[in-house]
């Protein structure tokens, strides 16, 4: 009796495995194909809801308190400047002003725009409204204390293109819907550093003295051009249109790869033997969004667009064939032993869609974009979190550095291009020129026929 029981939980149990087994290879199926992957056409509620997993889960973790260092406490009493007072970023450091909560800024404000979330848009001027109505305090702080100890160091010493490109790009955006006028100070603060205080080599190019004395970095397509083209946008001045191309193209004759046509990370002008190149993921994914960002803004018929496209063309042929088996980039672009990264990923999914969406580059490839999308979904969350971001990166001599950069469940980096990357899809499935389609075992985008 004892065995029959026994025999009949076994059986149980093995029938509901199968179910299981079966109900998997069925999500993850196409005709007779079967993936380990989520290989699929998601309907756009899908991706709606996983774009405001992550959007919530930022909203969620962005506290706005100002608080001792030491105790923890949140401090009341503003009168006195506390040489201890810090912003509080305990559960995320999303109020600070730092060039990954830039990119988040502008992916909670086209997430807003394509889902027609308002709370989303209403987020990012509270984190401005936050900073600069606390920016005071910090500053009579720094009278006292060094500046470089404050929780906005960035802006009371800015002397870099991390400490103002990217989230005053985003406080563009900010200022284009809530014209305060603490906003405009700042944008023009910022235009000043980048138009007239960054260093730059005797060509104009914007560059570091960082590791070698003249370096250029990749990353800084992100830090300027966004901001540069979005000044011009809001100016009506050629004078920012000009220069962003011309940093597009001059930043490109440094580090753009003509044979590989993939971005090193760095370049040392000082290095007269070894000088090596590393196509690290998301620094190939600063320039794309970039040069996306660029073409979106710049006017059509503007002098030197078509040898922006024709860069950014190559880079997107040869990143799509690089992409790995699971839908994602690897850290180190052509070495498939590093592993699938998300920051880049979400960068060059976000590209590709849009630039398809806007016509720069054929339609065929949307399955790239759409593959990619599927792939990171599989790095994200119930609660929002995205895992495999690599953690933050310099310039590196060489490739044990690169390979041995570990994935860091903190990071910042991909959440606003994970953001941009599923409206942007989501604005593909939307798009009445083409569709896609299941047929022989994969996915196609097909044009629209039309009568």
């Amino acid at each position: 009796m004892i065995r029959s029981i026994l025999y009949l939980i076994v059986t149980i149990i093995l029938l509901q495995s199968c179910k299981e087994n079966t109900a998997d290879k069925e999500k993850f199926q196409i005709d007779d194909t079967e993936y380990e992957l989520p290989y699929r056409i998601p309907d756009e509620k899908n991706i709606s809801d996983v774009v405001c997993k992550i959007a919530d889960y930022i909203i969620k973790s962005t506290p706005y308190q100002i608080i001792n260092e030491k105790t923890g406490g949140e401090i009341i009493d503003f009168s006195i400047p506390d040489t201890n007072a810090i912003v509080d970023t305990r559960t995320g450091s999303f109020n600070l002003w730092d060039y990954t909560v830039g990119v988040i800024h502008t992916g909670m404000l086209a997430a807003s725009d394509v889902l027609e979330r308002a709370d989303y848009q209403k987020y990012v001027i509270n984190n401005y409204d936050f900073i600069f109505k606390n920016l005071p305090y910090f500053r009579e702080k720094a009278l006292i204390k060094k500046p470089g100890n404050g929780s906005y160091h960035r802006i009371i010493n800015m002397n870099a293109l991390d400490h103002c490109g990217s989230i005053g790009a985003a406080l563009i955006q900010a200022w284009q819907i809530n014209p305060d006028i603490e906003y405009r100070k700042m944008i023009d603060t910022v235009e000043n550093f980048i138009m007239h205080k960054q260093f730059r080599l005797v060509d104009g190019t914007l560059a570091r003295k960082r590791p070698q004395k003249e370096s250029v970095w990749t990353d800084d397509f992100y830090m300027s051009i966004p901001f540069l083209v979005r000044m011009g946008e809001i100016t009506k001045n050629d004078i920012y249109y000009t220069e962003a191309v011309n940093q597009v193209l001059q930043l490109s004759s440094y580090l753009f790869n003509c044979n590989k046509n993939l971005f090193d990370h760095g370049m040392n002008l000082n290095a007269k033997e070894y000088d090596p190149e590393f196509f690290w993921s998301r620094a190939n994914g600063w320039a794309m969004m970039s040069i996306t960002t660029l073409l979106d803004v710049l006017p059509e018929d503007y002098k030197d667009r078509d040898q922006v496209l024709k860069i950014y063309r190559a880079h997107i042929k040869s990143i799509a064939e690089l992409q790995g088996g699971n839908g994602l980039w690897f850290n180190i672009l052509d070495k498939n032993d590093t592993y699938p990264e998300t920051s880049g990923t979400a960068m060059f999914v976000y590209s590709m869609a849009k630039a398809v969406n806007e016509g720069w580059i054929d339609y065929t490839y949307a399955s790239v974009a759409l593959a990619g999308w599927n792939g990171l979904t599989m790095y994200i969350s119930d609660e929002g979190e995205i895992e495999n971001m690599c953690a933050g990166t310099t310039f590196g001599a060489d490739m044990v550095y690169y390979y041995h950069r570990p994935p860091s469940h903190n990071s910042l980096h991909g959440l606003g291009p994970a953001l941009l990357a599923g409206s942007e899809i989501i604005k593909l499935l939307r798009n009445q020129d083409f569709k896609p389609v299941k047929e022989w075992r994969t996915i196609h985008f097909k044009p629209t026929e039309t009568k």
